[in-house]
């Protein structure tokens, strides 16, 4: 509809100079008071935090700052709106300036209700509801008769009626049922179904008021830019939908539902901050969820300190043995086949892949790009990288015997792996052309593989570490409070060295500085963010 492609185009212009400047401290939850509490997804834009000179705006100017150095026109909102004016008088007969700006509010909402909706079959629609908030009703049901009188010339048939003392206007557009409305300083859009559903909102019980609705979004920051909610229920019904209807054949969605088991409500955001953009969400989830979640959602924070300090990038989930145990074993479980192939293996190799390897991965997993002239990467990549990988171990022992076996195997199929003594640890090497290819062994307390030998000393070894890097330190302190364990960190300044960005990718990315996503668990509630850390100077 024309009045969507309006308030999109003023959510791209921003805020600045659009509403009356008001000094909000909280994000509004206004469209959610006109939401109906069933619904099963949400997404909302505060528009006054686009308004932001010390965030947004400083956002903005880096980013036109980029586009002027490559090259690009960057418009002027004032453009941008004169733009908007002359395009919707040209197909509606109305512009933005004279008859929407003057009474658009702080706030737009978007809700999608979960009404017996297919996402598997394209002919059904599901029912949407767009909430905008209204800063003055009359001016705004002066737009609406405005929208009447284009649609009509449009050939569109308008039906006036009264819903709960609400009058709407009603036509079909594609076979649907739409509708638009002002009602209690909100203007109402959607499917007509929808829009009743969201006076009767206003009137009643409203997704405003739903406890998971509630307990997912008020850790988000409160300065965000754009909130997002979804039910856990709708998600589960959608996502099995999609699942189980792949090319007309039927899977079991038993999988998906021990993937999604033991989480209600979750939500996310969108946040300007004066380091950087933030990308925060919230997972409410059951009783704590399943076991497994919170050793394998949450980061431990062991990583940093076992890389060099100038490392690129890493990243860290959950322990192998327990993501087999919780996630893996469940595709056992449905597919008896899978156990067979593994006992096959079993018997080809002389070790289980699971029993005597994987089981003993117990510790954390972690993956870093290193700086490194070692190895065939480098070598062959022409870059100074390197990559290693690695997982703790209680059980150092059965692990190293697996490895025993494993060489006399590649031994056997033509693939000569050498072994030698690195730093006081057996390590096997895997060469091309005099150069190492793969290098891999146990310490006692982990396992270790990477691209060159030489990498695979420098994991967990005495002298400085990612902790001491200036880098690093600045992207933990950015994080929203201590309770934060670092899940993934790249250096975006060495990368862009590493990798010599030049030209327009060096102007693209000369103002990130860092990207870092860190985990919190507090009760029932896992948190999750991602920074993405700007020098807007």
């Amino acid at each position: 509809m024309m009045v969507i492609g309006a308030v999109t185009a003023l959510v791209l212009v921003g805020g600045g100079g659009l509403l009356a400047l008001q000094a909000f401290t909280a994000v509004s939850q206004a469209p959610a008071a006109s939401m109906p509490p069933e619904t099963g997804a949400y997404l909302s834009v505060d528009l006054l935090q686009l308004t932001g000179e010390d965030t947004t705006g400083a956002l903005i100017d880096t980013v036109n700052g980029i586009l002027t150095q490559l090259g690009e026109d960057v418009a002027e909102p004032e453009d941008l709106i004169a733009d908007l004016d002359e395009q919707l008088w040209a197909s509606a007969g109305f512009d933005f300036s004279n008859d929407i700006r003057p009474w658009i509010g702080r706030t737009i909402g978007l809700g999608v209700l979960p009404s017996g909706w297919d996402p598997m079959d394209y002919t059904s629609t599901p029912d949407v509801l767009l909430a905008v908030e209204v800063r003055n009703d009359g001016k705004a049901r002066d737009f609406l008769e405005t929208l009447q009188a284009s649609l009509a010339r449009d050939g569109f048939a308008i039906v006036p009626s009264t819903y709960r003392g609400v009058d709407l206007l009603n036509w079909r557009d594609a076979g649907t049922g739409v509708t638009i409305a002002v009602s209690d300083g909100m203007l109402l859009a959607g499917t007509t179904i929808a829009v009743q559903r969201g006076v009767d909102a206003q009137n009643g019980s409203s997704l405003a008021d739903h406890p998971g609705f509630v307990a997912a979004t008020e850790s988000l920051p409160d300065s965000r830019l754009l909130t997002g909610w979804i039910n856990g229920g709708f998600y589960r019904d959608i996502y099995e939908s999609m699942l189980t209807t792949v090319g007309g054949i039927m899977l079991d969605a038993s999988l998906s539902r021990d993937m999604l088991d033991g989480w209600e409500n979750a939500s996310f955001s969108v946040t300007v901050t004066d380091t950087g953009v933030a990308f925060d969400g919230a997972l409410m989830l059951t009783d704590g969820g399943p076991e497994w979640y919170t050793p394998e959602l949450l980061g431990t924070g062991s990583v940093p300190a076992l890389l060099p300090v100038d490392t690129l990038a890493f990243a860290e989930y959950g322990s192998p043995a327990g993501l087999w145990s919780s996630i893996a074993a469940s595709v056992v479980g449905q597919e008896s086949a899978y156990e067979e192939e593994l006992d096959a293996a079993a018997a080809e190799l002389g070790f289980h892949p699971i029993d005597d390897f994987v089981a003993h991965l117990d510790g954390v997993l972690g993956v870093a790009l290193l700086r490194s002239e070692e190895g065939q990467l480098a070598a062959e990549s022409g870059y100074p990288v390197g990559l290693v990988g690695f997982a703790g171990t209680s059980s150092p022992d059965p692990l190293r015997a697996t490895l025993v076996i494993l060489q006399d195997v590649l031994e056997e199929k033509n693939t000569p792996v050498s072994a030698a003594t690195v730093g006081g640890n057996e390590i096997y090497v895997l060469e091309d052309d005099a150069a190492e290819v793969v290098t891999y062994g146990v310490t006692d307390e982990r396992f270790v593989v990477g691209t060159s030998s030489s990498d695979l000393t420098r994991i967990g070894a005495a002298g400085p570490n990612l902790l001491d890097s200036a880098a690093y330190a600045a992207a933990v302190d950015a994080l929203p409070d201590e309770n934060y364990l670092v899940s993934f960190f790249a250096d975006v300044d060495g990368l862009a060295d590493v990798f010599g960005a030049s030209g327009d990718a060096q102007i693209a990315l000369e103002p990130f500085t860092a990207v870092i996503a860190a985990t919190s668990i507090d009760g029932d509630t896992y948190r999750g963010t991602v920074l993405v850390l700007i020098d807007y100077e």
